[in-house]
């Protein structure tokens, strides 16, 4: 299945819009939450659904997206836990996987770190300066939560993005104070 687009009112919230669009007889959005590109939906009855977006703000149809639900097991699998306690029992292998998934997701992105934490990724990244890392030391950005990344074996600081959704494994922890 392709991509439906269609004319969306410039501020039009996002579950305002869903809730429109999906609603048929039987069906309850009972909440949405999206983040860049996604969106998931738990529908009362039915399950959960990805929804893809796109915006094309000078286009007459300006909104597009594209809907899976969770029986299809969509590649997206980053969906709140406050979502997927809304959701249903379900028999189906795909929507099992998917959910499945989305909690080893919450698990990893909610690992406590700190500022000084040593962290070794199961695999070295490659860098755009033809170097490979593996081992760094968190540093802290402004941004409350947000780390660069000083590599252990030369010094140099580097952003990775994603980074609590990869394997890594915390080296030398900082001693919490408290």
């Amino acid at each position: 299945m392709g991509w439906t687009w269609l004319y969306r009112p410039k501020g039009k919230p996002l579950r305002a819009f869903f809730d429109q669009e999906f609603s048929r007889e039987g069906w309850k959005l009972l909440d949405c939450a999206s983040t860049l590109g996604v969106s998931y939906l738990a529908v009362q009855s039915v399950g959960a659904y990805v929804v893809l977006t796109a915006h094309r703000p000078k286009d007459d149809f300006n909104f597009g997206y594209k809907d899976m639900a969770e029986s299809m097991g969509p590649h997206e699998s980053r969906c709140p836990e406050r979502i997927l306690k809304l959701l249903t029992p379900t028999d189906s292998e795909y929507a099992l996987e998917w959910r499945k998934r989305c909690y080893d997701y919450l698990e990893k992105a909610h690992r406590p770190v700190s500022s000084g934490d040593i962290i070794r990724f199961a695999k070295p990244l490659a860098f755009v300066d033809e170097t490979e890392h593996q081992t760094f030391k968190l540093v802290p950005q402004r941004t409350r939560g947000h780390y660069y990344f000083q590599a252990i074996s030369t010094g140099k600081v580097y952003r990775i993005t994603d980074w609590k959704s990869r394997d890594y494994e915390l080296v030398d922890p900082v001693e919490q104070k408290g």
